[in-house]
């Protein structure tokens, strides 16, 4: 039983646990992010460093910036310049870029003076610097600006989609999301319109899929469409969240329920706040306390604690009386802060 780790905290300090409540670093950091592909974050004199699986640190370099680790590398910064450590924590790229991005698909977004390409694992330049500004692949295509105006490339650097837009965003859903005068829409990767570019632009509602659909504002009023640009759930709602494990939570303007994506109230708006479902249950909040309900809305766990975070790898972190513990929804407290 060591296929997780989760982060703890003591008098103020973390550390990690994993599954069966077995601490496996003890709480000593200032600060602690989420393990993720076998390395954890963590901050240790004033500086992020890397831990590996057994919590010992790579601390051959002393970072201003580390990045979770992504295909083996981890973005990380020395003075200005950015780079990429392994994981046995040597410098396999030298910190010569002005910006720096995880890798993604083999590639990784750099700026060298003032223009953008990319690299491949082995720190070589896979995409010359020719682009104004990009974005990091996804699903096989990455945006690009040039001449300000935006595209699609491939991994070959070649316009997919010429750049003939004010903006487009990363690849999703199988589909392009492209803005021209203020109006956006859906583009397939042939470059043929899926949608007019009828869509209002809202820099501050930028639209993102999630499982396949998108949250939408229309004349204030929040819905999902599909990548066909069809209307999963209508427009009618005052706030709601991205959809998640099939169910999206939506806001009558004062209590928060749940839809599924064929338009249907699945739950009731009966609760202040909410979480988004993971891991079959979600977390919401009445007369100020929280519990975990599942898709049905039946009660998981019970009412009583001041906060909740979603449940991650089988394990729900809830806070009662200032400390926080961690639950098995069948089997109970785990964990809990002393």
């Amino acid at each position: 039983m060591d296929k997780h780790r989760y982060i703890i905290r003591e008098q103020g300090r973390y550390g990690y646990m994993n599954e069966g409540g077995e601490v496996v670093v003890w709480p000593q950091y200032r600060r602690a992010w989420d393990f993720h592909n076998g390395f954890g974050l963590v901050e240790w004199m004033d500086h992020p460093i890397a831990l590996d699986w057994l919590g010992r640190p790579l601390v051959r370099h002393l970072f201003r910036e580390v990045k979770p680790f992504e295909e083996g590398l981890a973005c990380v910064q020395l003075a200005q310049q950015w780079g990429f450590m392994d994981e046995m924590g040597q410098l396999k790229v030298p910190c010569l870029f002005q910006v720096a991005q995880s890798f993604s698909e083999g590639l990784a977004l750099v700026k060298f003076g003032h223009l953008y390409g990319f690299l491949d694992t082995e720190g070589q330049v896979a995409i010359d610097f020719t682009f104004e500004l990009a974005a990091s692949f996804a699903n096989g295509m990455a945006a690009a600006r040039l001449d300000d105006r935006f595209g699609y490339i491939n991994p070959d650097g070649e316009w997919v989609i010429e750049p003939d837009y004010e903006l487009v965003l990363p690849w999703q859903a199988g589909v392009g999301i492209v803005v021209r005068n203020g109006q956006w829409g859906l583009m397939d990767a042939a470059g043929q319109l899926i949608t007019p570019l009828h869509f209002a632009w809202l820099p501050e509602h930028p639209p993102v899929f999630a499982e396949g659909c998108c949250l939408m504002q229309q004349n204030g009023l929040y819905g999902f469409i599909n990548n066909r640009g069809q209307w999963m759930v209508q427009p009618v709602w005052q706030d709601a969240l991205p959809a998640s494990e099939g169910l999206a939570a939506v806001c009558d303007g004062r209590l928060w329920g749940y839809m599924d994506t064929r338009d249907n109230l699945v739950i009731e708006p009966v609760y202040q706040a909410v979480q988004p479902f993971s891991e079959g249950l979600a977390a919401v909040s009445q007369r100020g306390l929280w519990g975990y309900v599942d898709p049905a809305g039946e009660v998981v766990i019970p009412f009583k604690f001041e906060a909740a975070a979603p449940c991650k790898n089988g394990l729900c972190r809830v806070t009662y009386q200032g400390r926080w513990i961690y639950l098995h929804p069948d089997t109970g407290v785990v964990w809990h802060e002393k």
